[in-house]
C-alpha cells in the first residue's frame, strides 16, 4: 500500500512506482542519465526535489517513459508539461503563431 501522501508529493509516489516496476538499480538509472547514483537515491527517497530537467532525464532516458507519463509526473511535481497542448498554450499566451501556421508561411 502506498503511503498517505499529499498532492505535492504525488509525483514522488509515481516516480517510485516507475522505479520499482523497472527492476533497475539507482546506479543503473544514474548511468543512463549521467547523474550521480547518490543523487538519484536522494530523489527517489524523497530527500531531494528534482528540477524539471532532472525529472525529464529520469523518466525519459532512465526509465524510457512515454510523453504522456512524463507530462503527468511533471504536472504532479508542479512543472509545465512537454505535450502538444502545453506548447499550444504557450504559443497562445505569447501571441506566437501556431507551428502549422509558421511552417505554411515560410
Amino acid at each position: 500500500m502506498a503511503p498517505n501522501v499529499n498532492g505535492s508529493q504525488a509525483w514522488l509516489v509515481t516516480l517510485r512506482d516507475v522505479h520499482e516496476t523497472s527492476g533497475l538499480s539507482y546506479r543503473d538509472i544514474a548511468l543512463r542519465c549521467d547523474l550521480d547514483h547518490s543523487y538519484v537515491a536522494l530523489v527517489l527517497e524523497g530527500k531531494r526535489r528534482p528540477s524539471r530537467d532532472v525529472l525529464t532525464l529520469l523518466l525519459a532516458f532512465g526509465y524510457g517513459s512515454n510523453l504522456d507519463d512524463l507530462d503527468r509526473v511533471l504536472i504532479l511535481a508542479g512543472h509545465p508539461p512537454f505535450g502538444r497542448s502545453a506548447r499550444q498554450e504557450y504559443r497562445e499566451e505569447q501571441n506566437l503563431p501556431s507551428s502549422q501556421h509558421a511552417i505554411a508561411s515560410r
